[in-house]
């Protein structure tokens, strides 16, 4: 059983740091390397999705959240 707790929190840690990403690239207006910007509608559902499936947060608060972490524009445009 803890076993099963550690698996799905590490896959949530990979997913919440996989959303920040996407949401850094949103707010900054960086498109993905196909050229796709997403549109707010598109962030919208990503945040609802993952508050949906994880169901500890609020799309709100979950938004307040990645905006409270993200990195700013020049440490994204070093890391990529």
């Amino acid at each position: 059983m803890n076993i099963s707790k550690t698996i799905k929190q590490s896959e949530r840690e990979k997913e919440y740091n996989d959303l920040l990403v996407i949401y850094e690239h949103y707010i900054y207006e960086i498109p993905s390397k196909e050229g796709y910007t997403l549109t707010e509608k598109d962030m919208s559902n990503l945040i609802k999705g993952y508050a949906n499936r994880f169901g500890d947060v609020t799309p709100d608060q979950l938004e307040k959240r990645l905006y409270h972490e993200m990195r700013t524009y020049t440490e994204l445009i070093e890391s990529l």
